[in-house]
């Protein structure tokens, strides 16, 4: 015989425990490096996982209205956290241990990540090839290879731009 669980939804708690749950997913998504809200659902979307931007909001801003369907699935998405892991923090738990190193709230120079080789590469490309290779830098290494790829190769591509239109 098999217990089934009732169907949770954010509904059923009071405000307090929605909004740890919130401050939790909002602190696991940015520990994971999807600093922005449509960075989880396009990733999630990616991963074959369906999850509007006003699931997530309603979510991370303690709302009542969040249904069982989001909260599995931010829940597969986050690292370290499982299906069982709302309802651990609306029942009182502590939520996963995330990172204590945020990323950075604007773009850090990564031209070091890359070889001289390859940025010369790049400035030989036209953008089109480079967005082309981004995305599949993207279905290769994940969202945040392919956010680190393009912002490089964009950088090197405005670079050369801004050195090649200067009259000499």
């Amino acid at each position: 015989m098999t217990v089934s669980r009732k169907q949770i939804r954010t509904g059923d708690y009071p405000p307090e425990p929605r909004a740890r749950l919130g401050d939790a997913v909002a602190k696991a998504r940015t520990a994971a490096g999807w600093q922005y809200r449509t960075d989880l659902v396009k990733a999630a979307e990616a991963a074959g996982e369906k999850l509007s931007i006003r699931s997530l909001q309603a979510l991370e801003t303690g709302d009542a209205s969040v249904g069982q369907s989001a909260l599995f699935t931010v829940a597969r998405m986050l690292p370290g956290w499982t299906e069982d892991t709302p309802r651990h923090i609306l029942e009182g738990g502590e939520p996963p241990a995330t990172s204590d190193q945020r990323p950075p709230t604007s773009p850090a120079p990564v031209r070091h990540e890359f070889s001289a080789d390859l940025r010369a590469r790049w400035r030989r490309m036209t953008v089109d090839e480079i967005l082309e290779r981004g995305a599949e830098e993207g279905e290769r290494f994940g969202l945040p290879a392919r956010v680190r790829y393009l912002r490089a190769a964009l950088q090197e591509k405005e670079d050369q731009l801004s050195v090649e239109d200067i009259p000499q």
